[in-house]
């Protein structure tokens, strides 16, 4: 009878560590795909840049530059379009329709107008004017 009790405890620590490990996977690829656009980017050089004018604002007391350069940070990362636009890399070239079809690998037939040429911060960003900051 001794026998089945250990044989038990042996079962339970096996499960113990098999669930340890299967929560633990989880854990760590769970929400992988809504974490995939800023973990992939492929270049952030911009980004960087934009931080550090950030610290460089606010340790030198230029308060209003560091709101501003702040909400630019922040539109960026709530536009996926705009992010990546920010973040392509300075010799990338995307003409769906000019001449470089065979070399992107997009069909002639069908595709947008769209035309980007390097890197950018995209459409303006809104400007606070004056003094006044908002709530």
């Amino acid at each position: 009878s001794g026998g089945g009790a250990a044989g038990s405890g042996v079962i339970a620590i096996y499960f113990t560590v098999v669930y340890t490990i299967g929560r633990f996977l989880r854990l760590v690829f769970q929400d992988s795909s809504k974490r995939m656009i800023y973990e992939e980017l492929p270049d952030t050089t911009l980004l960087l840049d934009l931080c550090s004018g950030i610290y460089i604002a606010r340790i030198q007391g230029f308060l209003e530059m560091e709101y501003k350069l702040y909400y630019q940070l922040v539109q960026i990362y709530r536009s996926p379009e705009l992010l990546l636009d920010v973040s392509r890399p300075p010799d990338f070239h995307f003409t769906p329709n000019g001449p470089n079809d065979e070399e992107t690998g997009f069909p002639q037939k069908g595709a947008s107008s769209v035309r980007v040429q390097g890197p950018g911060f995209g459409p303006s960003l809104p400007q606070t004017t004056g003094g006044t900051q908002p709530k």
